[in-house]
């Protein structure tokens, strides 16, 4: 099973003592497989304004640019979500995240970074 390293609020990876953390995890647990996560609530998504839909597109481009393109991001129900990446082989997932981010056109970065 991966280790999940769920971005909620902060997405600093220089200073990040939770990447830190995960990182070495996973690396003691012999296989170094860390999924870094980033969850959009679809009931808050329609609520943001442009501005603030604008603001988090950028600042997810920017994470996912520093993770080398590997940053997952997902819609739902954290309780649903994140068991089910951490238990997903790592083939299943990427093949998975590009099923579904293509398939999500209210969220602009999911369209236009793969």
């Amino acid at each position: 099973m991966s280790r999940v390293l769920w971005f909620r609020r902060d997405l600093r990876i220089h200073d990040n003592p939770a990447l830190v953390d995960a990182v070495e995890g996973a690396w003691a647990d012999g296989d170094g497989n860390l999924v870094a996560v980033v969850l959009i609530d679809p009931m808050l998504w329609p609520t943001w304004g442009p501005a603030k839909q604008a603001y988090l597109i950028d600042s997810l481009r920017s994470l996912d640019e520093s993770l080398g393109g590997n940053l997952v991001i997902r819609h739902g129900k954290a309780q649903d979500v994140i068991p089910a990446i951490a238990i997903a082989p790592p083939i299943t997932r990427a093949m998975e995240l590009l099923a579904i981010t293509k398939s999500l056109p209210h969220f602009p970065l999911a369209a236009s970074s793969l």
